[in-house]
């Protein structure tokens, strides 16, 4: 059973969600507020997706919700974070979390028993359109064109590509449990993998990961990525397949599992750098290379 103080905890939710409907600019598609309390003071910000971009300010309407949160963290604890994220449609999702004698957030506390979190993501459709937009052909030509372009303003010769063999690339995917995007396994299996001048260092055939990529997202919500509905909203997925890597924590993934406005096979970016969610960079990895 609930005890009296995470019953006023869980219900300040619903009038949070309210004052964060009330303050919301035109065309808002999600907001994320944020809210703190000490024994002693307490503050709240909220975060809109607005066609724009990201707009951050300062909750408005919350006085009364606060005061409560600052009561409810006196005690032995050193104070309270609260994370709801809205939507516009009305429902919302909120978590209470302990922070250390340090002040530092703890363990996560659901105001619900039995209640199992899962990310929004997973219950998201599937693409529209299931077809990949990339181009094998226009992926070897891109990249072998790019090689000779760089090797002559350079002034030395463009590297010989390392092919992995088709029945290597078999192995893989059977390993991985999904398939490898078209443009992808040509680039592979007919480019090699080994182009310079990349700000990622595209991995090796026998590097490539199908999950276990995710930034440290902690127990955030993951804000929707930009174009909206592209990417799930998740922090990992076994359908995200690593190939590259910027050496500091961060990843390229092509995504063979996108959400309702993605394409199979587009490119996503994941790791220490993207706090928010995974993050779409473009809808192959054809794409990629021709913007290189």
């Amino acid at each position: 059973m609930r005890n009296e103080r995470d019953e006023r905890l869980a219900g300040l939710f619903a009038p949070l969600a309210a004052a964060v409907h009330a303050a919301a600019p035109p065309d808002w598609s999600a907001a994320v507020l944020r809210a703190y309390a000490t024994p002693f003071q307490g503050g709240a910000t909220v975060t809109y997706r607005t066609p724009g971009g990201r707009e951050r300010r300062r909750a408005e309407g919350v006085t009364a919700e606060l005061d409560t949160l600052v009561e409810l963290a006196k005690g032995p604890g050193a104070g309270l974070d609260v994370e709801l994220t809205v939507e516009p449609g009305g429902s919302y999702e909120g978590t209470v979390t302990p922070r250390s004698k340090r002040g530092l957030s703890g363990g996560t506390c659901i105001l619900d028993p039995g209640y199992g979190f899962r990310q929004a993501g997973f219950a998201q459709e599937g693409p529209a359109d299931a077809t990949e937009a990339g181009d094998p052909d226009e992926a070897v030509r891109l990249m072998e064109e790019y090689r000779r372009r760089r090797a002559r303003i350079l002034g030395g010769r463009a590297p010989e590509p390392q092919p992995v063999p088709a029945a290597r690339i078999d192995e893989l995917e059977d390993l991985l449990g999904t398939r490898l995007p078209a443009d992808l396994r040509a680039l592979y299996e007919r480019a090699g993998h080994t182009p310079d001048g990349f700000y990622w260092e595209w991995l090796p055939a026998d590097e490539v990961e199908a999950g276990g990529v995710r930034s440290r997202y902690g127990s955030g919500p993951i804000l929707d990525a930009e174009p909206p509905d592209t990417v799930r909203r998740v922090s990992d997925h076994t359908g995200w397949i690593s190939f590259a890597y910027d050496g500091d924590g961060n990843y390229l993934a092509v995504d063979m599992a996108p959400a309702r406005a993605g394409r199979p096979g587009q490119v996503i970016a994941v790791g220490d750098a993207y706090s928010d969610g995974p993050a779409y960079v473009a809808d192959s990895v054809t794409a990629l290379l021709r913007r290189q």
